[in-house]
């Protein structure tokens, strides 16, 4: 799921991190945010806000350092 691109909704996207990065996951707060401010590309898709894969998140948040 980390290097897939296919849209996955901020909802699910710190716990997907938190299973490879451990406490080292943005929170939601932080996730939407980032996506708000464009930061992380994103889409609404029926009204909710999906980011376009992983990868985007751990750059932004520079989690490949801290594993």
């Amino acid at each position: 799921m980390i290097m897939d691109s296919r849209p996955v909704p901020i909802s699910d996207v710190p716990i997907a991190i938190r299973e490879v990065y451990k406490d080292k996951s943005p929170s939601y707060r932080q996730l939407y945010a980032a996506v708000l401010d464009g930061s992380i590309p994103a889409e609404r898709i029926k009204g909710r806000w999906h980011v376009a894969g992983l990868m985007p998140v751990i750059e932004h948040f520079r989690l490949g350092d801290k594993v």
